[in-house]
Formats: C-alpha cells, structure tokens, sequence
C-alpha cells in the first residue's frame, strides 16, 4: 500500500536549495509584448473548455463513447493553453535540482540531468514525501503533463505531479504506484486528504513510460494517463500556485530511481487578475 495510505507521521521535505534560488525562468514563457494577448486567448480558451466539460457531463452517463470523445477535445484544447515551462530536459538549464542532498534526515538523494531525462535516486531512512518545483509563477487554470518511469525501487514507490503548491504546505499531488495505482491528494496543515484513494488504472503500463496529465478549469480537476481520460473530480480549496514533480517511498532501507521527461505546463498566470482565478 502507497505511503500516503498509511495512518502515521508523514515527513515533507521542500527542496529549496541554491540552484532552486539562483533559476531563471524558462524562455518559453510569455514575454512582455505578447503577454496580454496571450492572455486574453487563455481566457477565451478556457471559457471555451468549461462549455465543453457542461457539455461533457450533460452526456456521461448517457453515451460513453461520446463522453470519450468530449474529454480527448478537451485535453487539446489544453494543449494550445500559453506555454508557461516546456522541458525536454534535453540540456541542464538551471532551473531544477541537480546533484545530491548528502545530509537529508529522511532520505539521501540525487538528480541528474543527462541522455534526455531528469533522474532521481533516493535511499530513504524514513517514509518521505520530497518534491522539485522549478521557478516560475504562479498558474490559475492549467494543464499539466510529465512522462514519469519508474527505473526500480519497491512495489509502493511513488512518483508523479506536484500543483497549486502554494510555497507553504498546501499542494496537491497526483502519482501513480510502482504497481499499477493511481491516486490525487490534498496535502495541508492537517496532513494528507485523498480526494481520490489509490485506483488500478489499465492505460498504466507496468516497467515503461506513463504520461500523466491534469487539466485545471474552474472548480474541475481532469486526469489523464497516457492521453487516456481517468476522472473528473471537483476540487475548489487550492485556486492556484506552482507546479513540479513529486516521489514517494514509504519505509526506511527503501531505494528507487525515477526518471522525468518532457514536462510541460500551459495555462494562466495568476497576474492578480480575479477574472483570472474564478473564469467564467
């Protein structure tokens, strides 16, 4: 059973070391002379997709091979969102964690950038939750996606997507298992909240690459495995804040290495704009 499923302390460590601090944000995002048309066109964007998701569940329960349809539109409507971080972590450009945390508490861990991935090792010495968010602002609706493989490490290791972490304690964090789950849980003051406990998917394939997404409009949250609709689930506490990537291992002498690749984030910035937090 996944960590987060266990009735104990849970440990969070947030990753905020030099190469965090010194980043620079990506070039892929808005620049200054487009920024406003761009979001205007994330406004109209997603207007345009909370009519498709009204439309999507006036439908559900009545065609299914429609409601497939429905929800493949939305996910490319959210692929044409602003571009906010587009990683193929083909080179190093500073804006991730990178080399080893040698006096971590919990767990020793290492990243490296090379052969175009983005891989962790951890040796835990507890049951810890750690999380690399690189730096840019803070996103209302979103799309978010990754490629997440797990290398080797025990049947509950974690790993997954990180959002709407809010630089204090709130996030929340979308993962799959090494053993075919998946799960999205609220964290906060009072600890872990499953909006949705750990589910057998059969779009993850076991030992390769899974592509996980999320699509944010609204009160809705919409996950995606391997471009496969999973679920739609109302969440409204968190409105925004940052995106990244997250592991999990449960016990102390576990071990697990990951790799990321091609981590992408599209949406609206949160310009302290409220139109751009509660869209129409």
């Amino acid at each position: 059973m996944p960590f987060k499923s266990f009735l104990k302390t849970i440990f969070i460590i947030f990753i905020m070391g030099s190469s965090i601090a010194a980043c620079t944000t990506s070039s892929s995002r808005y620049s200054s002379p487009t920024e406003t048309a761009q979001f205007e066109r994330s406004l109209m964007l997603a207007t345009q997709m909370a009519g498709q998701l009204q439309a999507t569940n006036a439908v559900r329960y009545k065609n299914v091979t429609a409601t497939a349809e429905a929800y493949q539109d939305i996910l490319n409507t959210a692929k044409s969102w602003p571009i906010v971080i587009s990683e193929p972590f083909d080179e190093d450009n500073d804006i991730w964690v990178t080399g080893e945390n040698e006096s971590g508490e919990f767990a020793t861990i290492s990243w490296a950038i090379k052969d175009g991935k983005y891989e962790w090792k951890a040796d835990a010495k507890d049951g810890f939750v750690w999380w690399v968010l690189p730096e840019s602002e803070d996103v209302t609706d979103f799309y978010i996606s990754a490629d997440v493989q797990f290398i080797d490490g025990p049947p509950d290791a974690e790993a997954g997507l990180v959002f709407r972490h809010d630089g204090d304690e709130n996030y929340y964090d979308f993962s799959i298992s090494n053993d075919g789950k998946y799960s999205l849980y609220l964290h906060n003051s009072d600890g872990w909240e499953p909006i949705l406990d750990w589910t057998p998917s059969i779009h993850l394939i076991a030992g390769d690459v899974n592509n996980l997404a999320v699509i944010s409009v609204n009160d809705h949250l919409v996950i995606f495995i391997n471009n496969q609709y999973q679920t739609e689930l109302p969440e409204h506490r968190l409105i925004f804040g940052r995106a990244g990537l997250i592991i999990s291992l449960s016990y102390s002498g576990d071990r697990g290495t990951w790799q990321f690749d091609n981590f992408e984030l599209h949406g609206i910035l949160d310009d302290g704009n409220e139109q751009a937090k509660v869209l129409p």
